[in-house]
């Protein structure tokens, strides 16, 4: 076992990562952007099917192809997981935090990272009893919540998050070891502004966000190097959660694309579909929407005599 750079006298203690997740990481998170998703609007699609029975009908008007990657969506990849990330913080800025408080909750390791994946699963059962416990207090009827999970350094799971009323920190460190049984760490304070809450999920929604799992040791999983996604994917348990009615309701707009054509990464292949579509429907250069294509400048230039940037 390695030893400590900071403690001689200790031993770094690692998790062994399953072939499961070597698995994903290389059929899923490698291969992002490697596939092109080609989009098409629903008003051609429309046009396509009543071609057959009137002939003479004009081309709707509108960008009718988008090509773009195939992402994976991966909190393991480093594009598609800061995404993400980003996209969530712009939503937690839609809630109003004028009655929330941060809390945190530490669940108890007992110095052996075999538990460290254990415990993942256990921090989940025991904060859904928390807050169910919670809630049949009449002051704490219609508690709303988000939190974030955390690996530490030394492998304990930590939960940070805010509660839409103040819970005391003498109520709950009871309760939380009276459900974990060994556990007591809590902590309770005031939220200051809605800046205040977005750095401080922001800062453990990020922590490994970033990192490549390609440089992780392919026996061992060292915890020290924060990157905590294996442990993620191998319990199956997410990142983050919130409750029901935590986000504000928002109408969200259909969009008009809809998926036509998935394609592997042989771009001639995609080529090939563009020219024939250029043929069939008579589609110029305004008929696509090549925002993310930058495979071959020199075959925009070719089929619509537009020169290379």
């Amino acid at each position: 076992m390695k030893k400590d750079v900071k403690n001689p006298g200790n031993t770094v203690k690692r998790h062994r990562v399953h072939a499961s997740y070597y698995e994903y990481v290389r059929n899923v998170v490698d291969k992002c952007g490697h596939k092109y998703l080609i989009l098409q609007t629903k008003s051609f699609r429309d046009y396509k099917v009543s071609l057959n029975s009137n002939p003479d009908q004009k081309l709707p008007g509108g960008i009718h192809y988008k090509i773009t990657p195939q992402k994976c969506k991966s909190y393991s990849c480093p594009i598609c997981g800061k995404k993400k990330v980003l996209d969530l913080v712009d939503k937690l800025k839609t809630v109003d935090f004028k009655k929330y408080r941060f809390f945190t909750l530490t669940l108890k390791n007992k110095k052996n990272y075999d538990d460290t994946e254990k415990n993942l699963l256990r921090v989940s059962k025991c904060f859904n009893k928390l807050n169910n416990n919670l809630r049949k207090k009449p002051e704490f009827k219609n508690l709303e919540y988000f939190r974030v999970t955390e690996i530490g350094h030394d492998g304990m799971v930590h939960i940070h998050g805010v509660w839409n009323k103040y819970v005391p920190v003498k109520l709950l460190s009871e309760m939380w070891e009276k459900i974990t049984t060994d556990s007591y760490v809590v902590n309770v304070k005031r939220i200051q502004s809605k800046n205040d809450v977005t750095n401080y999920l922001f800062k453990y929604l990020t922590k490994d966000v970033s990192k490549t799992d390609m440089k992780i040791d392919p026996v061992f999983f060292n915890l020290d190097i924060k990157n905590s996604a294996a442990l993620f994917y191998e319990s199956g348990k997410r990142r983050y959660n919130s409750s029901r009615n935590f986000f504000p309701k928002v109408s969200v707009k259909k969009s008009d694309w809809l998926p036509y054509y998935f394609e592997e990464s042989d771009v001639k292949t995609v080529e090939t579909f563009i020219v024939a579509s250029i043929r069939q429907f008579g589609l110029k250069k305004e008929n696509f929407d090549f925002t993310y294509y930058f495979e071959s400048e020199q075959f925009l230039y070719e089929i619509f005599k537009i020169p290379p940037s």
